[in-house]
Order: structure tokens, then sequence, then C-alpha cells
């Protein structure tokens, strides 16, 4: 899979580690936890908060974790992000969708890198 160092780096990181600058009036992390939890929040709330390039990395991040704990519910509109025109988006969307433990999401993850190594082949030196 070939993915921009430049974007990959920085959405792990943040992942992890920028969670913990969440806004804190928009989540609250759990005792003992540091990263905020969105697992309350809609599907569709945790979706546009991944399309949403302007959105805090933090925020984007630990939406995509509460989306991978979403399971089954949350594989259709990941995979649609999968075709979104922002790099970063669907690289969040791939993350998500890699946690979800799916026939589904499986066949969308092994698809998506099939179409990018098919696209990186293609591509004029």
């Amino acid at each position: 899979m070939f993915i921009n160092r430049q974007v990959l780096r920085p959405v792990l990181f943040l992942m992890f580690c920028g969670a913990l600058l969440v806004k804190p009036q928009l989540t609250a992390a759990q005792p003992g936890n540091p990263i905020p939890s969105l697992d309350n929040r809609p599907t569709n709330e945790l979706v546009e908060m991944l399309r949403n390039k302007n959105e805090n990395r933090g925020l984007r991040g630990a939406a995509t974790l509460a989306l991978a704990r979403k399971g089954q519910e949350a594989v259709a509109p990941l995979v649609e992000l999968l075709s979104h025109p922002d790099q970063e988006t669907r690289l969040y969307a791939l993350t998500a969708l890699q946690r979800i433990d799916s026939p589904e999401a499986k066949k969308a993850v092994e698809d998506f890198n099939t179409k990018r190594m098919l696209d990186a082949a293609q591509a004029k030196p």
C-alpha cells in the first residue's frame, strides 16, 4: 500500500496521542483513560467529523476509534469515505475499517489496497 508519508506520520501520531488535544467542551475523558470517548455520538455525526478537514485532528482520531467500536453499523458510511477526495479522510476511514471485525469491512480494506496498488503500478514515473 502506498501512502504519502507526510500524511501518514501526523495521522498516526494524532490517532494515538493527539486525541488528548480535543476541546474539553466537546468530549470528556473517562476516569483513568486520557483519550476522550465519542462512543455516545451517532454514527452520522462521527462520519461528518471525519469528512470535515477543518476539524481538530485529535477529534477526528477519536471519531475514527469510536466508529471502529460501532462495528458493522459504521461499515457502509466508512466504505463511502474511502472514495473521498481528501487523502487524510480516506486514511481515517481505512484505519477504522481495519479495526472492525466483519467480512464487509475486511473486503472493503482489501479492495481499497488492491485499487491503490493498481493505481501505483499504472502511474507514470
